[in-house]
C-alpha cells in the first residue's frame, strides 16, 4: 500500500480480514510481530491495521529503506494445536510538499555600472527542508532581460 507522509496518526490503512473453515471454531486473533521500526510506525486496533508514528519521508533514515516500511501480521485460530499464517505489509511512503523553500539571509546585491554584461554580481543560497534537500530550482520571476540566474 501506498501513503503520503502526513497520514494521520491513528489513521486506519485498510482492514485486515482472516477467516477460518474449522467448524467447531472458527475464531482468529490477529497480532502486529515485533520488526523493527515498524512496530512504533503501525498499530492493529481490532482488525484495524492503523498509523501509529510519524511517517516522516523527509530524513535520511526511511530513504535508506527505500521510503518503505515492512510489518508483519500474525493470524492465529483457537485450534488445538493453533494454526497460523503471516501476512507481510509493505508500506511506501510517499513525499508531500510541506515546506517552502528558505533563503539563508538577506542580500544586497550591488552592481557598478560598468559591470560587463555576463559577469557574476552576486550568490544566493536557499534551503529545503522536504526530501530530496539538493533539489532547488532557482528562477527570477517577472524578470527582465538585464539579469539572469544559474537555476541549479
Amino acid at each position: 500500500m501506498t501513503v503520503p507522509e502526513t497520514t494521520e496518526i491513528g489513521k486506519s490503512l485498510g482492514t485486515v480480514r482472516c477467516g477460518d473453515i474449522d467448524v467447531s471454531n472458527h475464531k482468529v486473533s490477529l497480532t502486529l510481530l515485533d520488526n523493527d521500526a515498524s512496530l512504533y510506525k503501525f498499530r492493529l486496533q481490532d482488525d484495524q491495521f492503523q498509523v501509529n508514528g510519524t511517517l516522516d519521508y523527509d530524513n535520511a533514515g526511511i530513504a535508506t529503506g527505500g521510503f518503505q516500511y515492512e510489518a508483519t501480521i500474525l493470524a492465529s485460530d483457537s485450534g488445538t494445536p493453533p494454526l497460523t499464517v503471516i501476512v507481510p505489509i509493505l508500506v511506501t511512503v510517499t513525499p508531500v510538499n510541506e515546506f517552502d523553500p528558505q533563503f539563508l539571509g538577506p542580500y544586497e546585491i550591488v552592481v557598478p555600472e560598468n559591470t560587463r554584461r555576463g559577469s557574476v554580481v552576486g550568490t544566493v543560497s536557499a534551503v529545503d527542508a522536504d526530501w530530496r534537500f539538493d533539489s532547488l530550482r532557482y528562477s527570477i520571476p517577472g524578470g527582465d532581460a538585464l539579469f539572469s540566474i544559474d537555476p541549479v
